[in-house]
């Protein structure tokens, strides 16, 4: 990674060849996703796909993806999703729901549709990985998915009210107009790019939640590919870590449940070895402070506070300033 949104020591965690290292990032071409739907050896340019439920039907695209193995036995598949329609990702998660009635369909080069099925798809691509989902049973894949969601905007924002109303927006998988205004609930908080001196305006805003966290981002040359880039590069990392402590711990609660002979040593070894190193304070995370209160965030409204290793290592409060950057969150 090059971004200069985490510092060197945690840019080393995330890469392969460093002994401290904790985890991995691999590119998953699209070729190599999509054949596994279209049930085929050979690669295929498939990219637009639909999902429809009681609402409609809305079209997607999907992209290269990433996926990002941990030591600690937790691996989180990104997959990279686009929609015109911000109402497509609503079906495709299911936030808040257990069971998907969603249909999904793929669409060849000759525009005859082909119907899908997600749970068999991501079993068939991630099996011969020897990746399995989290939690057992018919559970769905996407039943504890995050979702990290992004527009982008032409001009600057003038007030942070507009900022946060978008991205309240794409947390609830809205549209953007859509008049909403309970925006109370308990696990919602905000993070602003600072206001630039000359423009006098702002560039970017977050919403983060237990299951989202959403940005929208002011372009004037709206560079989808780039944007996505900068994304994938600077604000996932940050995301992932976070996730990656959270589901670590679920994880050594299910291998203590399940411990057979010989294996309370490995397992202690683990342990150890996660807490003394494989975590990661906000005073730790960045140079830059809107970065650190990002991952902050996501740490405490996903209870992730409650570990140990954070319970004894609190930060001092941060006054360094945030600069308003080229690169995106």
């Amino acid at each position: 990674m090059t971004t200069m949104d985490l510092n060197e020591n945690i840019k080393a965690m995330l890469e392969r060849s460093n002994e401290a290292t904790v985890g991995s990032c691999y590119i998953v071409k699209c070729q190599d996703l999509t054949s596994k739907i279209c049930d085929t050896l050979k690669p295929v340019d498939l990219q637009r796909s639909l999902v429809s439920d009681n609402e409609g039907t809305y079209s997607f695209e999907l992209a290269s993806s990433y996926l990002y193995p941990f030591h600690t036995q937790v691996a989180f598949l990104c997959l990279s999703l686009s929609f015109t329609q911000l109402e497509a990702l609503k079906p495709i998660c299911n936030p808040g729901f257990a069971y998907s009635a969603a249909v999904f369909q793929w669409i060849d080069g000759s525009g005859e549709r082909h119907p899908f099925s997600m749970e068999n798809w991501l079993a068939d691509f991630c099996t011969p990985l020897g990746l399995h989902k989290f939690f057992d049973g018919p559970s769905s894949f996407l039943l504890d998915a995050y979702a990290y969601i992004f527009t982008m905007v032409p001009k600057r924002f003038d007030t942070l009210e507009e900022m946060q109303k978008i991205t309240f927006n794409l947390h609830k998988m809205m549209p953007l107009d859509a008049p909403i205004e309970d925006m109370s609930e308990d696990d919602i908080r905000y993070v602003y790019a600072v206001k630039h001196q000359s423009f006098n305006t702002y560039r970017w805003g977050c919403c983060v939640a237990s299951q989202a966290i959403s940005y929208v981002v002011a372009d004037e040359a709206m560079d989808w590919a780039a944007e996505t880039q900068a994304q994938a590069n600077d604000g996932l990392p940050v995301v992932l870590l976070s996730l990656y402590e959270k589901y670590t711990c679920l994880r050594f609660t299910e291998l203590i449940t399940h411990l057979e002979k010989g294996q309370i040593k490995r397992l202690k070894n683990l342990m150890l070895k996660f807490q003394a190193f494989g975590t990661v304070t906000p005073a730790n995370l960045s140079r830059w402070h809107n970065v650190k209160q990002i991952y902050a965030h996501l740490l405490e409204v996903n209870d992730i506070p409650s570990n140990p290793r954070h319970q004894q290592q609190t930060e001092p409060p941060d006054r360094t300033p945030a600069g308003d950057r080229t690169g995106t969150q």
